[in-house]
């Protein structure tokens, strides 16, 4: 059975996050109602399809889904079973931010059928914490995981962040090590972006924090999968790291090119080679479903989603299977693509025997090798 996702996008926050871009939006409360009806509204609209595959994940993004409302996923779930199949092992996941894991809400959101919680830690570090404009401490961070199990929750992720201003390598290591203590099933680890228009960018540029090094973040990439994987979890995508058998089923059809069915602001939507996408700002995307449109669309022909399949894929450790890639699309990709895997292949950054496959270097300049595909 080809996997099949839904996404549901809460844009609500209770305030920004220096380093953020994200879609999402503070002080916007008075919305939330109007927002999850519409978006039941949205989930209607797009009805069940004979030919549409069973649905095998579900998730729940943002911003903050719990700012939706404890008994909003109950809802919405009721209302992706009344339009979809929902395969009885679906992974259905929900983020969730530290300070909002109340025993109450955990409970409700497991008895709605959520079995995947995503906690937002981002660091164990206080100082860390306080430059990134959480709003949690590291005390209710690692409170928040324990609050998890006791809920239910035998699947959990935890999101860290390193290459953050005046983080040091042992440092980083020891949250690490902290962080696989408490046994979390999955570990997200990010290397900081700082993105324009976000307060982290304007005090960069302010010089009021100084980035690290770009070679301090880079060792500090390559102690990260060397300790993961020691303690148990195994990469298998540039970012992720799991316990065998817990890797994000949702991210992982992404990356492995399926389609999928995005529902709020901002979301976008993959079908057969057809993409589109809401607006992102809430206000205007309510009064676009209730007038029954989207905001875009478009048309990929079949180089150009090979070229994205190629290009997700390679964030995969597995790499890509170029051959059966080129007999899904009807391409001979390797022929296609020969000067740009020569090129990669002499720098350093791709391993072309037989799966295309990033080696270590390679990953640690994934964005430059990646986009070559898209050139």
């Amino acid at each position: 059975m080809s996997d099949f996702g839904i996404y549901i996008h809460s844009p609500f926050c209770r305030s920004k996050c220096s380093y953020c871009d994200f879609n999402s939006y503070s002080g916007r409360e008075e919305l939330v109602e109007a927002y999850v009806d519409v978006l039941l509204e949205q989930i209607d609209a797009v009805a069940n399809s004979a030919d549409r595959p069973t649905v095998t994940s579900v998730y729940f993004g943002g911003g903050n889904p719990a700012l939706l409302g404890a008994a909003a996923p109950e809802r919405l779930l009721t209302a992706v079973r009344k339009n979809f199949s929902l395969a009885g092992d679906a992974e259905i996941s929900a983020e969730l931010n530290p300070e909002d894991a109340s025993i109450d809400l955990l409970k409700e959101w497991r008895a709605a059928g959520i079995n995947r919680i995503s906690l937002g830690w981002q660091s164990l570090d206080d100082g860390c914490l306080k430059l990134l404009g959480r709003r949690h401490d590291a005390e209710a961070a690692i409170e928040s995981l324990a609050t998890a199990n006791r809920a239910g929750f035998a699947d959990v992720n935890v999101d860290m962040i390193y290459g953050l201003p005046g983080q040091t390598q042992a440092q980083w290591v020891r949250d690490l090590k902290k962080v696989m203590a408490k046994a979390p099933t999955h570990i997200s680890a990010y290397m900081l972006s700082v993105e324009p228009g976000t307060p982290l960018a304007r005090a960069v540029a302010d010089r009021e924090v100084i980035p690290l090094e770009d070679d301090v973040v880079a060792d500090m990439y390559i102690k990260t999968a060397a300790a993961l994987a020691a303690g148990g979890y195994p990469q298998y995508e540039i970012s992720n790291y799991s316990v065998p058998g817990r890797e994000c089923r949702h991210n992982l059809n992404y990356w492995l090119g399926g389609d999928y069915l995005g529902f709020g602001a901002g979301a976008h939507s993959h079908w057969r080679g057809r993409r589109w996408w809401s607006h992102s700002e809430p206000a205007e995307f309510i009064r676009m479903i209730e007038a029954g449109g989207e905001r875009g669309s478009e048309l990929l022909d079949a180089p150009s989603r090979a070229a994205e399949r190629i290009m997700l894929g390679l964030r995969l450790n597995a790499g890509v299977d170029i051959e059966r890639l080129s007999q899904e699309f009807q391409l001979d990709l390797r022929r296609q693509y020969a000067v740009v895997i020569k090129d990669l292949t002499e720098q350093g950054l791709l391993d072309a025997g037989g799966r295309l496959m990033l080696t270590g270097r390679g990953r640690l300049l994934a964005n430059e090798a990646m986009a070559a595909f898209l050139e």
